[in-house]
């Protein structure tokens, strides 16, 4: 469901999947039941999908008609998925539901708790993914926080963006001289 045009399309779900030699199962548009047969048809395994969507489909009143048996992971990303529909989507679909983080400029995923399937926390993104590093800040002094404090969300790694297109001064404001690139977000 998620367009190939977006990161989270292209790099986490298209190229992820061939490389892995995973068939894909697109859809046109999306529309709950039609999700929900297609999963059942199919015997699909893993879904990526955006917070409204699990939202859909964690509400949607006709889904006991369908066998979701086959899933083993729902992953959502692209905006937070709150933690009482993490749980209520994981329940009626009778698996993991599990949100990742990141963005364009990271050349898709930074967060993942790939490893924590099992022991995930419904509401977190997880740790760092492979080669990620990351701060939580205070955004106004740039002073590293500690566990527990809110501030702007730091990241590096070798996936990280080397600056925007023909924009210098955006380039500037976003990634600082020792790599780290300031997301904007808070963590």
């Amino acid at each position: 469901m998620l367009p190939f045009f977006h990161v989270a399309g292209m790099v986490c779900i298209l190229h992820s999947a061939l490389q892995a030699g995973h068939t894909l199962v697109l859809l046109r548009r999306f529309d709950p039941e039609s999700i929900l047969r297609t999963i059942d048809k199919h015997k699909i395994q893993y879904a990526s999908l955006v917070p409204p969507i699990v939202i859909a489909l964690a509400k949607y009143p006709g889904a006991e008609k369908f066998d979701p048996s086959s899933l083993e992971l729902i992953t959502s990303g692209a905006a937070p998925l709150g933690e009482d529909v993490q749980r209520e989507c994981s329940d009626l679909m009778r698996t993991p539901v599990v949100q990742g983080y990141g963005m364009t400029e990271a050349s898709g995923v930074t967060h993942y708790p790939a490893k924590l399937i099992n022991k995930n926390k419904p509401g977190s993104v997880g740790p760092c993914a492979v080669n990620v590093e990351c701060l939580v800040v205070d955004a106004a002094t740039g002073q590293e926080l500690g566990p527990h404090e809110r501030g702007e969300l730091w990241v590096r790694g070798p996936q990280i963006m080397k600056g925007y297109l023909n924009n210098p001064c955006a380039t500037a404001e976003s990634l600082d001289r020792d790599g780290w690139y300031h997301t904007g977000d808070i963590g």
